[in-house]
């Protein structure tokens, strides 16, 4: 995070009177320095402008009932599920002894997952309501649970069901599933509520809001897990008590639906 506000310090910045700037001979020293002092005056000034307009623009973005609404939604979400990323890592790493080449053939099919969930969204649920979509998320959620439970309690190896192919199901399913029914959808909505004239501004800074919402998350997984639970690299054995928060937690956005526009507000 504090790359990202280094570069936009460094962006805001730049002068595109610079280009034009002429240095003179390399032994007028002195009129050099007397030249230079009014382009930092410029300079400063100019930056002072950009940060004002842009603030300005932020300001007349949040008097958008739909814009503050999406934000808040956003915000509730980060504040009320948890994630828990980190342990699931090391409960396959150090518990299911997966493979560093299987984990990475993980990533590899969810990068997959990404085209089969665009495809899957421009032909089929494009047409929904995003309330819908998140209600339809949580139902295929639970649809879902069975298989993670039996995972994490290791009860498919009873049932003779190898680790690997039960893994890649999942995750194909979920990854699919968040993208055609969360993630494009409300990147569609972000484009759409933007208003007139400051639609780079209003759509950073929701980008950054639920980008911002996955760390937040992971925040709130590592305060729960340090204050209530205790699972720790080396004991794992409460991991499925970090699901079932994680599971249940899921179920809590459904609450605060009313707060995503429909079709007709926007």
């Amino acid at each position: 995070m504090s790359i990202s506000f280094v570069i936009v310090y460094f962006t805001l910045r730049l002068n595109p009177n610079a280009e034009n700037a002429n240095f003179g001979e390399a032994g007028a020293h002195e009129n050099d320095e007397v030249e230079i002092q009014p382009a930092h005056e410029e300079e400063n000034k100019s930056l002072c402008l950009e940060i004002s307009r842009y603030f300005s623009e932020i300001k007349q973005a949040f008097k958008e009932p739909i814009f503050y609404s999406i934000i808040l939604y956003l915000c509730l979400t980060a504040a009320l599920v948890p994630s828990f990323g980190t342990f699931s890592y090391y409960f396959m790493m150090d518990v299911v002894h997966v493979s560093q080449f299987a984990y990475s053939m993980l990533g590899l099919v969810g990068y997959l997952c990404l085209m089969g969930g665009t495809w899957l969204y421009q032909r089929v649920f494009k047409f929904y309501e995003l309330r819908t979509l998140v209600l339809m998320e949580a139902a295929f959620s639970v649809l879902m649970a069975p298989f993670l439970f039996m995972f994490v309690f290791r009860k498919n190896t009873k049932y003779g069901i190898p680790d690997l192919p039960l893994l890649i199901f999942t995750e194909t399913v979920t990854d699919t599933l968040s993208m055609a029914l969360i993630f494009l959808p409300m990147s569609v909505l972000f484009a759409k509520i933007c208003p007139k004239n400051i639609e780079a501004t209003c759509f950073a800074i929701l980008a950054g809001v639920s980008n911002f919402r996955g760390t937040a998350r992971g925040w709130l997984g590592s305060l729960v897990n340090e204050m209530f639970v205790g699972v720790k690299k080396d004991d794992l054995r409460h991991y499925w008590v970090l699901t079932v928060i994680a599971f249940v937690c899921g179920f809590l956005p459904l609450m605060f639906l009313w707060l995503l526009p429909t079709k007709s507000q926007v």
